[in-house]
């Protein structure tokens, strides 16, 4: 039981790390590939849907 709540806080203390991380530089950068993604994946939806 111990383990697992130990696992569980690395776990949380890693995702607030990378969440400081890419809040204090790069926000930009992650939006703009957060929109070529999921323009990306519009594309090629439209194109396996014309299919």
């Amino acid at each position: 039981m111990r383990g697992i709540m130990f696992a569980d806080q690395i776990r949380w203390e890693f995702n607030a790390g990378v969440v400081s991380i890419l809040s204090e530089r790069g926000q930009l950068r992650v939006a703009a590939l957060l929109s070529v993604a999921v323009s990306n994946t519009r594309h090629s939806l439209a194109l396996a849907s014309a299919c």
